[in-house]
């Protein structure tokens, strides 16, 4: 061993025998409170000091103890055993966490009044829509502060002939037919938007399960805060489901998180409540901010509707002249007189009705060129979908905002492209 890492070793013993000076002199000071403890095999007296340090009458090394990571109770303690946890709660009570469950086995009795009261959840705002609201495709209710009134409409989901081919190809069985369920299910991913393909997908990972959709879907539209928190519940939830007390074994190794402890006490309060939902939880958490897009909004209610089941997805999401095309491609093929060739059924509504719009506002119109330009790069495939879908959805958007809702060009767009009855 060299002089340097002498050096080295002596410099760390030095901060460790600091580090423990700190902690003896620090305990030497009142504690901020006792805990008796019994478990009916032994008895031991807890005693706690500011910033989580502790000792107890059977072990008068001072230790440190940590904030619960999942926010069921005030504070951890640290265990041999992962599979038995201590904790004390937001009561004072001393608490014992096990495979087999919950149980107070001690009381602590804090000088100054009962712990820092608890906050994860305190402002748990309950969903009501006394506030306003609108009906979605299928009559579902939704929030008004997750609408945005100058974007009702979205457009419908399209993919180009080659998407659909390749769909075809990787769905093929052994005796030769199309799988129809893998079809439709490749297409939507080629179809939905980034974020509203996740929506979708969260669907068939939460087979029925509100709380898993509504997680997954808070994920899939939030940013990295709600993405780490949701990835901090998600694994204990299937494991446990809504028995919420063992959270605090679950997540004791995981790092502090308040989010993540917020989320949760989300999820067990709407859960109390009879109905975990993404609106729900979105409005406790506080994802008032989550700035949902039409097509987002979309991708959520059908995701309730329709199980996942890709086919009725799509047709929720896109519309029947969606769907239609959908079937088309294995009734008729693909290209040519099938399916998304360049006349094909949603061109021919979408032309139809750009028709009826020059007549209206005249062909120089910005509203008629804007949706005019966006059948053809349907038609020919040039652009990017998303920027065809928000030319389709502005263009419909004007319309509204301009003659208004009971005009009849309005009444021939809502039978086109999907929106939400205000």
């Amino acid at each position: 061993m060299n002089n340097q890492q002498v050096s080295n070793i002596t410099i760390i013993r030095i901060f460790m025998f600091l580090a423990a000076c700190i902690l003896c002199a620090d305990l030497k000071a009142q504690p901020m409170a006792t805990c008796d403890v019994n478990d009916g095999v032994f008895r031991d007296q807890i005693y706690l000091y500011n910033n989580f340090q502790y000792n107890s009458a059977l072990n008068r090394a001072p230790s440190l103890s940590r904030r619960d990571p999942s926010g069921k109770a005030y504070i951890q303690l640290p265990s041999i055993n992962p599979q038995r946890m201590y904790f004390i709660g937001w009561d004072a009570s001393f608490i014992e966490v096990a495979p087999f469950g919950w149980r107070v086995i001690g009381r602590c009795n804090f000088f100054n009044g009962m712990p820092v009261q608890n906050h994860y959840g305190a402002n748990y705002r309950q969903l009501h829509m006394g506030s306003g609201h609108v009906r979605g495709l299928r009559n579902q209710y939704i929030p008004k502060e997750y609408t945005n009134e100058s974007q009702r409409y979205s457009a419908p989901l399209y993919a180009s002939e080659q998407e659909a081919k390749n769909c075809a190809n990787t769905s093929y069985l052994n005796n030769g037919k199309i799988d129809e369920e893998r079809f439709y299910d490749c297409m939507l991913n080629e179809m939905l938007g980034k974020k509203e393909a996740e929506v979708y997908n969260c669907t068939k990972k939460s087979q029925g399960d509100e709380t898993k959709l509504a997680l997954c879907s808070l994920a899939a539209l939030g940013g990295q805060n709600e993405k780490a928190a949701v990835s901090q519940i998600s694994s204990c939830y299937s494991r446990h489901q809504d028995d919420y007390k063992q959270y605090p074994l679950c997540m004791a190794q995981q790092n502090m998180s308040h989010d993540a402890a917020n989320l949760l006490a989300c999820i067990e309060k709407q859960s109390q409540q009879g109905d975990v939902t993404f609106y729900g939880t979105a409005a406790c958490y506080g994802g008032g901010a989550l700035d949902l897009t039409p097509e987002q909004q979309i991708a959520l209610e059908c995701a309730v509707g329709t199980g996942g089941e890709p086919y009725s997805f799509a047709s929720c999401a896109g519309g029947r002249l969606t769907a239609r095309e959908l079937s088309k491609c294995l009734t008729n093929g693909i290209g040519g007189r099938g399916c998304f060739g360049t006349n094909n059924d949603i061109v021919k509504a979408l032309s139809a009705l750009g028709v009826d719009m020059s007549a209206h506002y005249g062909p120089n119109n910005t509203i008629v060129k804007t949706w005019n330009n966006a059948i053809n790069d349907l038609r020919n495939g040039p652009g990017n979908n998303n920027e065809v879908t928000k030319a389709f959805r502005n263009a419909a958007n004007d319309i509204t905002n301009g003659p208004g809702k009971n005009n009849d060009i309005v009444k021939a767009a809502e039978t086109i492209i999907p929106g939400f009855k205000w």
